[in-house]
């Protein structure tokens, strides 16, 4: 009789984490760190794009700045559409998180998850970054994740998506600052913060908002976790 496989899924994740929180300790850890806090940003701002084409409006281009802010300039249709654009970008990066945590149950999925983040990050830049000089520092980052998705083995691509899932998870609790201040400094300019906008637009105080995207982000982070450690086949192919 065929042995079950052993399932792994909860050892990677651990494994992960424990990457994560060495890599904040190390002397040169944030030679790694800054970057995926510029893509946590990337994140952030190209869920505002996107959500701007969803509700039926456009997306022209976006900045990102080398002290990890950004700026996306879109429109949208007014009221209910223009708080989504808000919202969109504020969770943009734990739904990033979620994708690479579903797909990180196995190898194959974390090689086609970094092969289409890397060409997706590439593509992006090229189509919408217009101001500021931190997409420097994201072109070998798209290039290191379609060389893992590529080339690498298939656990070390599993244990680079989880180790991205995690760090992504933890710039969403550790950056959240920004969802309980009306406004914010963008490249040197003083604006209106993302739940600004949405407390202008629907009313309320801005921090209820915070609050909302706050529960919002734990809602998606934790469905991620279900769908990880959903009962299945631990496949290695």
């Amino acid at each position: 009789m065929m042995r079950k496989p052993r399932d792994t899924r909860l050892e990677w994740l651990l494994l992960a984490v424990v990457v994560v929180i060495a890599m904040h300790h190390l002397p040169f850890g944030g030679f790694i760190t800054y970057p995926l806090m510029l893509l946590d940003t990337m994140a952030h701002e190209m869920g505002h794009g996107l959500t701007a084409l969803l509700v039926g409006g456009r997306f022209d281009s976006l900045a990102l700045f080398t002290d990890g802010s950004g700026v996306a300039h879109c429109a949208s249709p007014t009221g209910w559409s223009q708080a989504l654009v808000s919202a969109g970008g504020l969770l943009g990066p734990c739904v990033a998180a979620f994708v690479a945590l579903v797909l990180g149950r196995w190898q194959r999925g974390a090689r086609f998850c970094l092969v289409a983040s890397g060409i997706g990050l590439f593509v992006s830049l090229v189509l919408f970054v217009r101001a500021g000089t931190a997409w420097i520092f994201l072109i070998p980052v798209a290039a290191a994740l379609l060389w893992l998705g590529l080339k690498a083995s298939g656990q070390t691509a599993r244990l680079a998506l989880l180790f991205l899932s995690t760090e992504l998870s933890l710039l969403v609790f550790t950056r959240s600052d920004y969802l309980f201040t009306p406004s914010a400094t963008i490249g040197g300019q003083t604006m209106t913060s993302d739940v600004g906008n949405m407390a202008a637009v629907l009313g309320g105080p801005y921090w209820l908002w915070g609050v909302l995207v706050a529960l919002a982000s734990l809602a998606t982070l934790a469905a991620g976790l279900k769908l990880y450690f959903w009962p299945g086949p631990n496949q290695r192919s």
